[in-house]
């Protein structure tokens, strides 16, 4: 399987073994959408849905070990945030400005010779909100525009001290997260009876692929599936798949 239509094929063709019936586009389409991000939290590790996801959650978490680097490389981003995205406050408002985040990996300066080495950027660090006081009142370790901290609040960051934006000229923020992923859909048109492969849905919705890398898409679809009401574990569907191209 190479492509999303691929995939569409395929879980009709499983389905169709299992007497589970045609399935649409659109019904394929939600049902990857469940299974990829069954997945993507299965890779991230949290132990708070570990426990409502097929197969549990791995140990260790994500960055603790090559396996959830390698699945989830799809979805680490970074992006270069100029201060003029910051309010007078030097709040930065995640939401708006980053809008498929999902997870912090971290917050850098970029610009000048400020960091270490004077290389120009540095890593600012996060504290919790407990924390705050104590940080911003340290003599051994002072807060400055220059050595600058922030912490999580409502949607977004807040970056101490509040005056950053206003001396931090020349600067900019660098965001590293990991991504939400994005919604699978199956581009096609209908000619006579056949469904067939498109750019777009009817609908004008553009094709999207599976986000995850093509090595991952047999456990995308073992989890897709049972939404489906079909259990098969990521080796029966490669068994499966297998058989599909014997039989095409």
């Amino acid at each position: 399987m190479t492509t999303i239509f691929d995939v569409y094929n395929f879980i009709n063709f499983v389905c169709d073994k299992n007497r589970r019936g045609f399935l649409s586009p659109e019904e394929v389409s939600q049902a990857l959408d469940a299974g990829q991000n069954d997945l993507f939290h299965y890779y991230w590790g949290l132990p708070s849905t570990a426990q409502a996801l097929k197969g549990g959650a791995p140990t260790p978490d994500y960055g603790s070990s090559q396996l959830t680097l390698d699945a989830l490389r799809p979805f680490r981003k970074k992006q270069d945030i100029p201060l003029s995205s910051l309010t007078s406050t030097s709040y930065l408002d995640i939401a708006t400005v980053v809008p498929d985040y999902a997870y912090y990996l971290g917050l850098y300066n970029i610009g000048g010779t400020a960091g270490p080495g004077g290389i120009g950027i540095f890593e600012i660090e996060q504290y919790l909100n407990t924390e705050l006081v104590d940080a911003l009142n340290s003599a051994l370790y002072p807060v400055s525009d220059y050595t600058p901290i922030f912490v999580f609040e409502n949607s977004g960051i807040q970056i101490y001290p509040v005056t950053y934006i206003t001396n931090a000229t020349g600067y900019s923020l660098r965001f590293q997260y990991i991504s939400k992923p994005t919604t699978p859909v199956i581009g096609y048109s209908v000619v006579g009876n056949t469904i067939v492969p498109a750019a777009t849905t009817p609908s004008g919705t553009p094709n999207n692929e599976i986000e995850f890398g093509k090595e991952y898409w047999m456990e995308v679809v073992s989890r897709a599936l049972s939404y489906i009401g079909v259990n098969l574990s990521a080796a029966e569907v490669s068994n499966l798949a297998a058989q599909e191209y014997t039989s095409s």
